[in-house]
């Protein structure tokens, strides 16, 4: 037999018995799949405690562990009870996986993420729980947005499924808001469901759905609401989603109602109260916590310090009610005092007269307006 036909068949051979481990060997497919989990995790860890089966027929990994996950926080670990492989061709996005019992723990939490389910025919089918999550963690992992950097607090109870494909994935669940913070502003105690859809992950997310609040309560460092409910409904723009949110709050024996609408761009918001006040009132009220003062119910004013030498005051002075005038006039007030010294500040106000046409429309359609100010230099004197 000719020298170079021995070596062809001395590599047939050798290629027909390499087949013959990896794919019908639990050791050969062990190796596959770890090399084919190591790409798809980007992980230098990949270890299975006991296996059984080949890739000839469905191939079942025990205590599987994985570390060093590229783009988790250093130290995350994913421990999978029992993995199922089927259909295993070189790649796993092909694949038909089952999952049971995996935990996915980070380091600075104290409880793991718990995902089962499956993944055939290039899509999804996932229970995710988790008993608590720190939301300024779980923000870190998927984005770096600098308006995001003041978001914290803690969400649980986090029950959601994950469907779809790794282009459009779709997640609907609920969890509850133990507390959400942004900067001096907190929500409490609020349930949350939602059903999201998102075109597009890699490139440009698109989601569509809506996320529902119930009830809870917002907190400021002047006053709070008793949120009754809302939701924000995506379209295509993440940071667009359309606004319908309903509160309640007391300040000083006045009820307010709070109703939002809109969008984060251009919210829609309307305020009633019993007794009735000015949106003008009810705002500043909540902005302040405090109740304004009430000439004959239609002048109010609020002061605020600044500091121990800069104090502001706004004032907005109304007709009377059922006053029979065709013009009515609002007057708006502005004024500020500045201390320089214990016996000497300064004080300036500025006032806008708007003279509203009621029954009869001007030509602009705008209100006739007035300006006037003045600046006083006051000196204290003791007698």
């Amino acid at each position: 037999m000719p020298r170079g036909r021995r070596w062809l068949i001395g590599l047939a051979v050798l290629a027909a018995g390499l087949f013959g481990f990896l794919f019908f060997t639990t050791a050969g497919a062990t190796l596959l799949v770890r090399t084919a989990l190591s790409l798809a995790f980007d992980s230098g860890s990949v270890r299975f405690w006991r296996a059984k089966g080949s890739l000839s027929e469905p191939l079942v990994f025990y205590d599987v562990e994985v570390k060093d996950i590229k783009g988790l926080p250093s130290g995350s670990v994913l421990k999978i009870q029992q993995m199922t492989v089927s259909d295993f061709l070189l790649q796993l996005e092909n694949s038909r996986i089952q999952v049971s019992n995996a935990r996915l723990k980070f380091p600075q939490s104290d409880y793991p993420v718990v995902l089962s389910g499956s993944y055939q025919d290039l899509a999804f089918n996932v229970n995710v729980y988790s008993k608590s999550l720190g939301v300024r963690d779980t923000l870190d992992l998927f984005t770096e947005a600098s308006e995001l950097r003041d978001v914290s607090g803690v969400v649980t109870d986090v029950d959601s499924f994950l469907t779809g494909s790794w282009r459009k994935p779709q997640l609907a669940g609920s969890l509850l808001i133990s507390r959400f913070s942004y900067k001096e502003f907190s929500l409490l105690d609020c349930s949350v469901s939602y059903n999201i859809r998102i075109e597009d992950i890699k490139e440009h997310p698109k989601p569509t759905g809506a996320i529902v609040f119930g009830t809870g309560l917002i907190t400021s460092p002047h006053a709070s609401v008793k949120l009754e409910g809302g939701k924000m409904i995506f379209s295509s723009d993440p940071k667009t989603p359309l606004l319908d949110f309903s509160g309640i709050s007391d300040i000083e024996g006045v009820k307010i109602w709070i109703h939002l609408k809109g969008t984060l761009k251009k919210p829609d918001l309307h305020l009633s109260s019993d007794p009735p006040l000015s949106q003008e009132s009810l705002l500043l009220m909540l902005m302040t916590g405090k109740k304004w003062g009430v000439s004959g119910s239609n002048a109010v004013g609020v002061n605020k310090s600044l500091s121990d030498k800069v104090e502001l005051r706004y004032d907005v002075e109304r007709p009377p009610p059922g006053t029979e005038q065709q013009k009515q006039i609002q007057t708006h007030k502005l004024g500020a005092e500045v201390k320089i010294t214990d016996k000497i500040s300064i004080e300036a106000e500025g006032q806008v007269r708007q003279q509203q046409q009621q029954d009869v429309q001007s030509v602009s359609g705008q209100p006739e307006q007035q300006k006037d100010g003045k600046v006083v230099l006051k000196y204290k004197r003791k007698f």
